[in-house]
């Protein structure tokens, strides 16, 4: 299907099946002339290869919003920004006040969860859960 579209956009938690989901070898299988987009994590795009693709030719651009270098951003991604090719933005997918909202409700819903006795329903890290207890409150 990835040779078919002309935009793939990635939605989706790293995880061991979606580390790299974009290789270098699914990115020169896309249409020619298609675009990426990432708002997810930044492990899920061969950075090197994507910029290989666009720089090539091969692929027309795209837009993300995470990054390889959490320490600054790849300077070929800069030059092709500047080159109107690729959108760059500062990991704001969620920056919307209904995002927001949803996301305060969640951090009370598992505090409260946790308080009461019973596993939190939004763990980060469901495997560790097996250690997980609610602090006796203090005297």
């Amino acid at each position: 299907m990835i040779e078919a579209v002309d935009i793939v956009s990635l939605h989706t938690p790293r995880t061991r099946e979606t580390y790299r989901i974009l290789d270098a070898d699914r990115l020169a299988r896309m249409k020619p002339g298609s675009f990426v987009v990432n708002v997810s994590r930044p492990e899920l795009v061969d950075e090197a290869a994507l910029v290989a693709g666009i720089e090539s030719g091969h692929l027309s651009g795209a837009a993300l919003d995470v990054f390889e270098n959490r320490n600054g951003i790849n300077e070929k991604l800069l030059a092709l920004a500047e080159a109107n090719k690729v959108v760059l933005t500062a990991h704001m997918a969620s920056a919307t006040l209904e995002a927001r909202i949803e996301m305060g409700e969640a951090v009370i819903v598992n505090i409260r969860a946790f308080m009461d006795g019973h596993q939190p329903p939004h763990l980060v890290l469901p495997d560790a859960s097996h250690g997980l207890k609610r602090a006796e409150p203090r005297a």
